[in-house]
């Protein structure tokens, strides 16, 4: 446990300590708020479908001159759902569990150059750390060893791709963005989903 704590207390400092120094010309600083829907995903831990996951989110933007922005994101979603499972006496039962997922988004942005006045669009990559989870994981470990772990949660890390639309208007602090994700999370096997979010970025003088 001391482990994930550490890697996620400096998985930002480590970020942000590689792309300062690489960013040339820091042309300002900004932090906001996202949310949206993932609208299917395979919970690696119960094989179940999971549809219309929602999930909110915070970032840190860097900008940088003259077309490069780097981003440090926290994000956390979850939904419950209802899963069947056998019991130890060979009896199937319907239990509530849920899946959940904190995770931690370090992405470089591609300010494409050709924009409309107000509208700019952008493509990005870049990597992710998650903690994964589910009160359905609980339940294996009290059933399987009739104890109960409260730390059965594993960390995985994961890539993503992304492609946006940044909505700035001209004497406004802040931006609007549409933005959408494909994630895929290093389990077994693979999680694979697409995101669809949308948010605001405060510009910081």
């Amino acid at each position: 446990m001391r482990n994930k704590a550490v890697c996620l207390i400096l998985f930002p400092l480590l970020f942000l300590g590689i792309a300062i120094p690489q960013a040339s010309g820091i042309t300002g600083l900004g932090f906001g708020l996202r949310g949206g829907v993932i609208p299917g995903l395979d919970d690696p831990n119960t094989g179940e479908s999971v549809d219309d996951l929602p999930f909110i989110g915070a970032h840190l933007k860097i900008g940088t001159l003259p077309i490069i922005d780097f981003e440090a994101e926290v994000s956390y979603a979850k939904k419950k759902y209802n899963r069947t499972i056998e019991l130890i006496t060979d009896r199937d039962t319907t239990v509530q569990t849920d899946y959940h997922d904190l995770s931690l988004n370090a992405s470089a942005k591609y300010n494409i150059p050709f924009s409309l006045v107000v509208i700019k669009p952008y493509i990005g990559g870049g990597l992710g750390l998650h903690l994964l989870g589910s009160k359905f994981d609980i339940l294996k470990e009290k059933l399987k060893n009739k104890t109960l772990n409260p730390n059965y949660a594993p960390t995985k890390n994961s890539f993503h791709l992304l492609a946006g639309l940044k909505f700035h208007i001209p004497m406004v602090p802040f931006d609007l963005f549409a933005e959408g994700r494909h994630t895929v999370i290093q389990t077994k096997p693979k999680t694979k989903y697409s995101s669809l979010y949308a948010g605001f970025t405060l510009n910081l003088p």
